[in-house]
């Protein structure tokens, strides 16, 4: 793995550890960029799509980004659609997902 990327997984294994540890009570947990703007329905976008989530332990995370998403290629507001690409601007991860991946990546930097 390139030090830039291990860097960053680093940053979010610590993150996501940490976050888990401190309210374990949640399901799931929001991350989004520090300069992300937020449309009125963003909450309520996560909460309706975790039920799907939930249904489909497939569905690793909810993204509230598309880099396809300009008049262009977005014809309908209300379609959703599946990618194997993950963009980490703004995304919903479940607790499941968590418990099952944070001891599979060895990161050297952070153990």
């Amino acid at each position: 793995m390139e030090e830039g990327a291990e860097n960053i997984a680093a940053h979010y294994k610590h993150l996501l550890r940490s976050m888990f540890a401190r309210h374990p009570h949640s399901q799931y947990i929001i991350l989004v960029e520090d300069d992300m703007l937020f449309s009125q329905d963003f909450l309520t976008f996560f909460a309706q799509l975790a039920i799907v989530m939930d249904k489909d332990p497939s569905v690793w995370c909810i993204s509230t980004w598309n880099d396809n998403g300009i008049a262009s290629h977005a014809h309908d507001p209300r379609v959703l659609y599946r990618t194997d690409f993950f963009v980490g601007l703004g995304w919903l991860m479940p607790r499941r997902l968590w418990d099952e991946v944070k001891d599979r990546y060895l990161c050297h930097k952070l153990k």
